[in-house]
């Protein structure tokens, strides 16, 4: 009878054993699943990080032509109020009129070359052109980015379950 107690006991040991290795797997496998959540989820953060910094960029660049299309708006208003008084005695030929701002002493204002504004305009369409081509380029190398981290990823776990079967 003791000998059949001894058995009994030893196996409510192996049960316990047991149970405490399912628990064991159990949260094993629960630590995984959070460690790959977290890991997606640090992955989408730098995506968004990235966005953030081009958008602020963006933001910055688009502040700072407001600036100076705003003064160039100032400087040309002034201009124009300067010029007013002198509709009346336009003369009828006003083709032949010549109007040189830097060499004439009655105007002691900003100086703005239309033909640079034009060219600046051009340059400045260019350029968004430019943004919103690498901003796209970007986008597609961050997605692709994040396929090779998620292939790396199933690779490694394929090949910690081969080194397991092994």
């Amino acid at each position: 009878s003791d000998r059949e107690s001894g058995l009994s006991s030893e196996d409510e040991g192996d049960i316990q054993c047991e149970i405490l290795e399912m628990q064991r797997d159990e949260a094993n496998q629960r630590l995984a699943e959070l460690e790959e959540v977290s890991s997606q989820l640090l992955k989408e953060m730098n995506v968004l990080e990235i966005q953030f910094q081009m958008e602020r960029s963006c933001r910055e660049s688009a502040e700072a032509l407001a600036v100076k299309v705003t003064k160039e708006n100032k400087v040309l208003k002034r201009t124009s109020q300067m010029l007013m008084p002198l509709i009346p005695e336009l003369p009828e030929n006003f083709s032949a009129l010549t109007f040189d701002p830097e060499t004439d002493p009655a105007f002691n204002c900003d100086v703005v070359d239309l033909g640079e504004d034009s060219n600046e305009e051009t340059l400045l369409l260019e350029n968004q052109a430019k943004i919103a081509e690498l901003q796209a380029s970007v986008d597609g190398l961050l997605t692709e980015k994040l396929q090779l981290e998620q292939q790396v990823e199933d690779l490694t776990k394929e090949q910690v379950q081969l080194r397991e079967q092994v």
